[in-house]
């Protein structure tokens, strides 16, 4: 089980990435928007893929979802980044 105090902390920084995500996109206007957020989601990705692999994760097993759970997610994760970068 997690430590309160780590899930606390992981929760604060959570909060911190996801407040300052206006802020640090608006920094960067050479490259675009989409492109940046496929290059965050991609390093993001392989950081999971190296844990799992050091960790021993069965990573097919934790992806057996029903194929509405991932529409649902692929379709979420973008309208949600689609929507807050052209507001």
């Amino acid at each position: 089980m997690i430590s309160e105090k780590k899930a606390t902390a992981i929760g604060s920084i959570a909060i911190l990435l996801w407040g300052s995500l206006a802020l640090l996109s608006d920094f960067n206007r050479e490259i675009p928007t989409f492109q940046l957020m496929a290059m965050s989601f991609f390093v993001g990705f392989i950081v999971i893929a190296i844990k799992w692999q050091c960790t021993g994760v069965n990573a097919l097993v934790l992806f057996k979802q029903p194929m509405s759970k991932w529409a649902l997610t692929l379709f979420g994760l973008f309208g949600y980044h689609f929507f807050y970068f052209m507001a």
